[in-house]
Parts: structure tokens; sequence; C-alpha cells
């Protein structure tokens, strides 16, 4: 019988990366808790989990906080203390160890977060040693503020096994005749820490050797990392649809010949096919690869690769007999984790579904049997997208096959179109976040930093302003739109139909293919007459008394935010913080909301933008959701294909472009060798590796691009792929729920940082720092993350800024970062403020 691994989850934002990582050395996979489970007490445990039966070793991850504070550790404190197999602690369970048998542990001179030492050893030629094997130096990476004191106090019953150059404890063994406890200080997790596998695999040989239990088998009632992770298992919805069956009819168009050419953009082809006041529909979206219209593949003077963004851009409405539209509302005060519900499970939400009226289709009706305070929106949309899964046919070119068989060059075939807000980020599968630290060390203590930070933060009961009547997520569900695919000027007409031909709704499919091809078609005839396309409206002339953008915080008291993120970041309570401010004025832009759009994608093309408007339905309090997202987005969130393989690109370190080829070189090789922005880069994707390391099946989540320099229209930014293979049983949105919120909108340890964050911002950042994209039936999806977006409301509009705080940043350079990231959207709305 394979010995099995007792993994204690600390609320670390990398326990998913010693998971698999533990997994793949051991062949079996660890057994996890989190450390309040069982009420934070191993005696508990103990019972339910029998050691030696259950589990045969433990290891302690790492996570935030103190090890001196019972709240920080929970049930982790029993097991380094009573625990009879024999146990592994990294970091804080490293620090855990050597303060329960003794040492002091206290704050390091100089905190080290996503950062590389080398580490001294002497047990390379000790068999049964913990760096047996392992050369000495060796490289690892570090995510500490606090260390093991090594002086004259030093019990004897701790063994210093490693050091650095500098002298800092990183790996100690515990002196006992009837137990086996070793502590590393680095992560051997990391993408770049060498030999962690050599390191785990030595750990779980010697506690094989060690352990006498017997093997009869065990059957523990926890046995997969979803029970106590972010991806619960959804419940099925009992939705109120008929049970009936569809198909997907795809038609190629390629009348498109020498349209490139002329002054025929995407933007044209927008206007002409998805004229509002033509279609009658009031929402509308277009997912676009904005970069491919302006044509910036490759590479640029300065030698760094250029972004490669997807060939094909969406566009549609919801014009369609089976369009309609989801809202999702939580309360003020539970979107929080300072709010009046916080520290428990209860978050109060409306799930509101409205289709088309048959007395009036141009508006909106809320569908009451469908509505739902029990549901949530990851539910909803999981029910929905499963039922059209599995009762959809593809229909192409005369040949039908099931919708699982899609094997178009593009992913999306009909589904929702939409985003996930911030305000969802409790909604994630977040048990708890674990409590503060009240005194994070016993030595050079954080005396003040709690207090504060609650002198500028608030309990937050209102989103911005500007972002009145903005739901937490909005979709609409698309079944019929166009494809455009860049590379070869061919567009594709989607629609989603009856199995039944002649059904009234498959008839009004059909029709609407038959008038946008016309529609098409004259469009290519006033091109090969050399008529030019229609120029959309003019934009308005600059007015020296124009409106500005204003912030929600000043300049002065974000650099106080700031210097109290690296106050909580000495202190231990996290690794790196995303804080982040809004900007936003009353005029009302709505009305405006595609020019603005086409001016800002012309000034600042990214491969993930997208236009996403929403003309609500009206509720029974007389509001109405209506709205306009403009957004110019660089960065992906997840990708997931039909075959379960999935995508994220997270950016961290971003560096303006220079005004010639020498100096925009110097930059980016500037911007490549920060030791700062390297490492927020770095704790990012060793995040992103833990989120879809929770879902991805073992051995799968892999980096193959590492840091890379990716240049836009003004900035040159730090970018990293991080890939996975979903586990079969995993849904696309149990993987979208254990990744949310994006790592790089919100720091690490990802929990306890939201906390810190909500603890620190003023104002809820709305749509801003969620994700929008699509969710296709296949099972296929792609989600940017929303930033370098402006929100557009009648009561005014709001644009997010923010940057990566970490131990090293500079205040003035962060909020000068900030005044760089939003330089574009101030540009694009500055004609019409």
């Amino acid at each position: 019988m394979a010995r099995r691994t007792l993994l204690i989850d600390n609320y670390d934002s990398y326990t998913f990366n010693l998971y698999q990582l533990i997994a793949q050395v051991s062949g079996s996979e660890p057994l996890v808790v989190q450390n309040d489970d069982f009420g934070s007490e191993w005696e508990n445990l103990c019972k339910a989990l029998p050691p030696g039966l259950a589990f045969h070793n433990v290891v302690v991850s790492p996570g935030p906080g103190s090890p001196n504070v019972k709240q920080d550790v929970g049930l982790s404190l029993g097991a380094v203390r009573d625990s009879t197999v024999p146990v592994f602690g990294v970091c804080l369970g490293h620090q855990l160890l050597a303060h329960v048998y003794g040492a002091n542990v206290i704050r390091a001179t100089e905190p080290m977060h996503g950062r590389q030492s080398e580490v001294f050893h002497c047990g390379k030629n000790t068999r049964g040693s913990l760096f047996h094997n392992v050369p000495s130096p060796f490289s690892v990476v570090r995510y500490h503020s606090l260390i093991v004191m090594d002086d004259e106090n030093l019990p004897s019953c701790i063994n210093v096994l490693a050091k650095t150059k500098c002298g800092v404890i990183m790996g100690l063994e515990m002196k006992s005749n009837d137990r086996l406890a070793w502590g590393v200080q680095f992560h051997p997790e990391s993408i770049i820490t060498e030999y962690g596998r050599n390191l785990v695999d030595n750990f779980l040989k010697a506690a094989s050797s060690y352990s006498n239990y017997s093997e009869k088998p065990y059957q523990p009632r926890i046995n997969t990392p979803f029970s106590l992770s972010a991806a619960q298992d959804i419940q099925t919805y009992e939705g109120k649809e008929d049970q009936i069956s569809f198909r997907v009819s795809v038609e190629k168009v390629s009348l498109l010949a020498g349209l490139e050419e002329l002054d025929c953009s995407t933007e044209t082809l927008f206007r002409e096919l998805l004229d509002g006041s033509t279609t009658g529909a009031d929402s509308r979206f277009w997912l676009d690869s904005a970069t491919r219209d302006n044509s910036q593949t490759g590479s640029d003077a300065s030698g760094a690769a250029q972004h490669v963004s997807s060939r094909f851009s969406y566009m549609g409405d919801t014009s369609g007999p089976f369009s309609k539209l989801v809202e999702f509302y939580v309360a003020p005060e539970d979107r929080s984790f300072t709010g009046q519900t916080a520290g428990t499970e209860k978050v109060r939400h409306e799930l509101r579904v409205s289709k088309r009226g048959l007395d009036s289709p141009g508006d909106w009706v809320v569908c009451p049997e469908e509505a739902s305070t029990n549901v949530d929106i990851f539910e909803y949309l999981e029910a929905d997208l499963e039922m059209f899964l599995n009762s959809t046919a593809l229909e192409r070119e005369g040949e039908r096959l099931s919708i699982k068989e899609w094997d178009l060059p593009f992913p999306f075939a009909c589904g929702y179109v939409g985003y996930f807000g911030y305000g969802l980020r409790r909604l994630c599968g977040v048990k708890s976040t674990g409590v503060r630290s009240p005194c994070p060390t016993t030595g050079n203590s954080a005396k003040g930093a709690g207090s504060r930070n609650q002198q500028h933060g608030q309990t937050k009961t209102q989103p911005c302003e500007a972002d009145s009547y903005v739901p937490e997520s909005s979709f609409v569900f698309a079944d019929r739109f166009v494809v455009w695919e860049h590379d070869s000027h061919m567009l594709y007409l989607v629609t989603l139909q009856d199995e039944n031909e002649s059904s009234q709704n498959s008839v009004l499919q059909s029709d609407w293919v038959v008038h946008t091809k016309k529609k098409i078609e004259l469009l290519c005839a006033r091109v090969s007459t050399g008529v030019r396309c229609v120029s959309p409206p003019s934009i308005p002339s600059s007015s020296s008394e124009q409106k500005q953008l204003q912030p929600n915080v000043q300049d002065g008291d974000y650099k106080i935010l700031i210097e109290e993120c690296i106050e909580n970041i000495r202190a231990g309570e996290t690794y790196e913080v995303c804080l982040t401010k809004q900007l936003s004025c009353s005029s009302n832009l709505r009305s405006r909301s595609l020019q603005i759009y086409e001016r800002l994608r012309a000034i600042n093309p990214a491969p993930y933008a997208a236009f996403f408007e929403v003309k609500g339905a009206l509720a029974e309090n007389g509001r109405s959701a209506d709205f306009a997202i403009c957004c110019s987005s660089p960065e992906r969130f997840l990708s997931i294909s039909q075959s379960k393989h999935v995508e994220s690109k997270p950016i961290k370190g971003t560096i303006h472009r220079g005004d010639t080829a020498h100096e925009d070189t110097a930059l980016a090789e500037k911007l490549r060798t920060s030791e700062k922005d390297r490492s927020e880069n770095l704790m990012i994707v060793d995040l992103v590796r833990n989120d879809i390391g929770r879902v991805c099946e073992i051995g799968s989540v892999h980096v193959p691009k590492l840091m890379q320099i990716e240049s836009f229209a003004s900035v040159h930014q730090l970018v990293s792929t991080v890939r996975g293979k979903l586990r079969n049983n995993c849904t696309t949105i149990q993987a979208i729920r254990a990744a949310f919120p994006g790592g790089s909108m919100t720091g690490a340890p990802k929990l306890r940082t939201m906390k810190i964050i909500d603890d620190m911002e003023k104002e809820e950042r709305g749509v801003y720092s969620g994700a929008l994209g699509f969710l296709s039936i296949t099972g296929a999806s792609d989600l940017n993350i929303v930033i370098r977006t402006a929100i557009l409301t009648p009561q005014g509009v709001s644009v997010g800024t923010g940057g990566a705080i970490v131990v090293l940043s500079d205040p003035q350079e962060e909020v000068d970062e900030t005044i760089l990231k939003a330089n574009k959207l101030q540009t694009a709305l500055a004609p019409f403020l």
C-alpha cells in the first residue's frame, strides 16, 4: 500500500504546488486539510484520520502570519508538537517547528519574497539526510519576512542543516530518538527552486524507513483536493428549461478578399453588422483581438517578443430568439472580507434572469421562475452550459455531429459572454481567511500595523459612485454572432437553432444569416467599387474646460497606503499586495460608449480587448443595469480548451516605452533584469500554478514561458505563461472558480491579502480586477483580466488603476506606475469629458 502524506494548508497560495510535487514524487495524492478544520484541534483530526492508517507523514505548508499566533497556525501547532509520524515544515511550518522546540522567531532584517538565494549545507553525501544528493550551494526561492534566530540561545535539540551565505537558517532538524522532524525556510515547490523534488523525495524516503505502522488499508473520508479547496463540487441546478434539442449552425463567408487593403476594419464590420438601431438589441458584445488589426506581431525595435493574440474576434448582440440576460447581485455588506458577514460563509445574493418579451421584443422581461437567492452565478452557468452540452448537435456543410466533437478553428460555439466582477471574491470557495495576527513576532514586532490599516480602511457598502447599477456579474447568452478570422479575413456566422428546422426560432435564425450575408455582400460591393467604408461619428474637439477623472485617493494618501502594505509585508502578513484606486467623473458618456472604445483600441490596442454593453431589465425597485465596458486588457486570466487544456498569462512588471529605438531597448532590458519586477512576477506565477494545480492532473502544470518581455503600444510588460490539463471530473466553471480572482490583481497569499486590501481600499473595485470573455457550450472559455478599462454608466465614468506592492517598492514609483497605466484611458476619454 502506498504511504500517504497529510498536507496541512495554512491558507497559503502555494500549498497546491506542494500538493502536486508530493503527488509526483510519491505516486499518491496527499490528503489536504486547512488549519482550522476539525476545530483547529490535532486530537480531533487524529480521531477522524488515524495516523499510520489514513496518513504516514505530515507536511506543514507555508502561510501568512506568525508561528507565535494560534489563529495563524491552527492544527499545524498540534501536528508539530504531538504528531507520531514524521513532519516536514515549509516556511511557516519550518518556523513553527523551531518555535515549538524553543527557538525564537523574529523579523528578518531584509524580507525575502520571490527572491533567490544560494543555500549551503553539508549533507550531500549523507544517506538519509534531507540534502542527500543535493549540491552545495544550490539556488532556492524564498518567501518570508520572519526567520529563526541563530544565537547562543538556540536550543540544543535543534540541529541547523543549512544556511545562506549571510548566515540565515534555511534548514533544520529536531534531534529526537522517537520523532523525525525537518524544516526548510525556503520554498522547494517554487518554479525556479533547484532540487525541490530531491528534497521532497529525501523526506518521504526517510519517513518511510522511519515509520513502522500498520499497512492495513484505510479509506479516509477526505480523499481529493476538491473537498477542501476552492474547487468545491458544484451542485446541479434544477433549471426550468424544457429538455429540447438544439443544433449549432456555422456558415463560412469568404467574400472579403481585398477588404483589408481599403479602409474596412473590424470596427466597420461591427458598426455595419451590429447597429443597435436596426437590430433592436440594446446589449452588444465585441471580444476584440485589437492587436491583430494593428499588425503588432513578431518583435520590435527593442528585440522584445510582441504579444500573440487570438486569430479571432467575436461580435454579437441579444436580438436572437434564445438570447437572455443573467445578472447577479451581491448584498453590498457581504462583498468584503471586512463586512458584516466576514468570517462566515453567509453571502446574500440575488440571481436575475431576463428574456425578451413577446409583446415588446426590444425589452428585457425578468423570468420569476429562474430568479433565485439560493443559486449563485457560477452554479447557474454551470447547469445551463451542461444542459446545452448534452442536448446540442453541430451542423456544418451538411454534416451533423455532437457538439462535443466541435472541430472548427475557433473555440466559441454559442454560449455566454460577460464578466465576473471582483465583488464575487467571497463566493469562490473561500471558507475562511484566518484571523489577522495581533502580534506577528516575538522579536521586532509590527506594532500598530493593523490599527493603522483601520484608519485608512472602511467596511465597503457601496461601489464607486460612477458604477451604480452595474451588477457583480452580468452575462448574455449569445445565440447568434459573427466570428472574424483576422489572418484569412474570413467570416463565420454562428447560430443556435432548434432541432426542428421549421420551428419559428429556426426560421428567425436562418433569416438572420441571410440578412447578415446580404449586408456583407453590400459592404464588399462598396469596397470593390472604391467606395470607402462609413466613418464613425466624429470625435468632439478638445476644450480647455474639460473635466478630468478624479482619484478617490490622493497621491499622498496612496503613498501612506503603500507604506502600510510594506509594513504588512515586513510583519509576515503578506508577500505582495495589489493595491488599486479608482478614477472617476460624473459625465454621462453612456451614449458615446462605442466611440470611446474605438478611440481606445486605436491608441492602445490590446490582445484581450473587449466592448460589452448592457441595458438590463427593470427590477421591482425601479433600477436597471445600464453600462458599457471599454476594455483594452493585455492580460489573459484563463483560457480553457474543449479538451481541458488550461492557460494563464499573468502580467507583473511594467515600464514605459522609449522615444527612440535605443532608449526603448534599454528600458526593456531594465525591466527584464529588475529584481523587484522579477520577484513580483515570480510570486504570481507560483500563485497561478497553485490555483490551477487545485484542479489539474498531477504533473500537468508547467511554465513554458517565464518572465518574458512583451511590448505594447505604450508599455513593455513582464509576462509569463502557465499551462495545465484539467482533471476529467473538473468542469470549466470549477476551474474558473478555483482561480478567481486572478492572482495578479490580489497578491499573495491570496486570501489573507484580499482581507488586507479590503481594509485599505475605500471603494469596491466592481468590474475592474474581474474577468471578461466567453463561456462556450462546448466547455471552452477564454477570459481576460479586466484592467486598462473604463466603465461607463449614466451616472459617470470610472477607471481602475494600481500595481503590486512588494518590500522593494518605492512609493513614488508606484504612484507613477498608476498614472502610466491610466494614461491611455485618460487620453481616450479626454475629448468626450
